[in-house]
């Protein structure tokens, strides 16, 4: 008991003191609350907002998918010269892995590449402005009907779509799940 007295007994001594002020000078209390009530405004403007925090993780995948139709061979082609255009506009790049039909639909019109970068200390752009400037030089320079993703490389599982956040529903009723996707 007396432990816990010589912890609580200053935590009291600065609880009544702050209570006194704000009985006395009741104005300040409500124009501190006011002040924080008003202050949520810029300060959730400032703070990051997202479902996982942002991080390097020095890696992306560029997804490349061809008409359905579409050989292997052709699909190879597609994505080798995507993987080339990355390559030539990201001098960070230090490996590139590109595979084809390795999801788990086993499609020869799926394509993806793996970009892995140098160290976020070595490079001046982080992985988020990389990702924009591939982004920017693929818009309008692929061919028609060939559909090209830029993302950061899955965190979790081995995605064939890297969203942040990604929704499975299942179950034995095909009409239900119709009308629910």
């Amino acid at each position: 008991e007396r432990v816990a007295d010589w912890v609580m007994a200053p935590i009291d001594r600065v609880y009544h003191v702050v209570l006194g002020l704000f009985v006395r000078w009741r104005i300040l209390g409500i124009g501190l609350g006011l002040l924080a009530l008003v202050s949520i405004v810029p300060l959730g403007i400032l703070v990051p907002k997202g479902f996982l925090p942002k991080s390097d993780e020095a890696q992306l995948d560029v997804l490349v998918r061809a008409p359905e139709g579409t050989s292997i061979a052709q699909t190879q082609l597609y994505a080798q010269r995507v993987a080339d255009r990355v390559r030539a506009v990201t001098p960070e790049v230090e490996q590139i892995l590109l595979t084809i039909g390795d999801n788990d639909t086993k499609k020869p019109n799926l394509a993806q590449i793996s970009v892995s970068l140098v160290d976020p200390e070595a490079r001046a752009d982080d992985q988020d402005e990389i990702i924009d400037r591939i982004r920017r030089e693929l818009a309008g320079n692929v061919p028609d009907g060939l559909v090209v993703k830029v993302a950061p490389a899955a965190i979790f599982g081995n995605s064939s779509d890297n969203s942040e956040l990604q929704l499975a529903i299942t179950g034995p009723e095909l009409d239900r799940l119709g009308e629910l996707s």
